[in-house]
């Protein structure tokens, strides 16, 4: 999937260049950014951006990632300000294994493990146990953003978040400002 968005950031900026939009690439983190690798799109005052980052391994897996539109309301020289709507979201699935006790009264020996007065053996947990927690956030914001370095773009916004969690049912957790940002370079 990054190799993808990549492949594409990397793509993209001849032919796009020629419409009149301003790609760019780079990393993003927030509650509506999601968090990861940022492509973004501009054109005139309008752009989209989306942030996704997979991680899997054999016994666990994370997932994040985003999208938010903006508006630009003023561009200067060397930044601008701006408004948005976004939505980031996350999904965590871990793998425990816990051993299970065995009780065998009549096996007992002065090496066997003693567990609440009874003797027995630790078996291992071959299956496991799969938890899966997620969540996600969306809301306005208004923002800034910071060119530099001639092609480097710096952004941080505050969104108006409000945070939904995942615990066997959705459910709004919190509405709060946490404050999303991006570094990004410039095609």
């Amino acid at each position: 999937m990054i190799s993808a968005l990549i492949f594409t950031g990397l793509m993209l900026p001849s032919n796009a260049l020629a419409e009149g939009i301003t790609t760019s690439l780079g990393f993003g983190i927030g509650p509506t950014y999601g968090a990861g690798v940022t492509f973004r799109g501009e054109k005139g005052d309008w752009g989209l951006q989306a942030t996704t980052l997979p991680y899997y391994t054999q016994d666990s897996s994370f997932f994040a990632g985003g999208a938010t539109g903006f508006y630009s309301i003023n561009k200067g020289k060397y930044g601008g300000l701006y408004t948005s709507l976004g939505i980031g979201a996350y999904r965590k699935s871990t793998k425990t294994y816990n051993s299970i006790f065995v009780e065998t009264p009549d096996k007992c020996t002065d090496s066997s493990p003693i567990v609440d007065g009874k003797c027995g053996y630790w078996k291992p947990d071959v299956e496991g146990t799969k938890v899966i927690t997620g969540g996600f956030a969306v809301g306005p914001g208004i923002g800034m953003e910071f060119d530099f370095a001639e092609n480097f773009t710096f952004s941080i916004e505050l969104p108006f978040a409000f945070i939904f969690d995942y615990d066997n049912k959705m459910s709004l957790k919190s509405v709060v400002p946490i404050p999303n940002s991006a570094l990004l370079y410039k095609f």
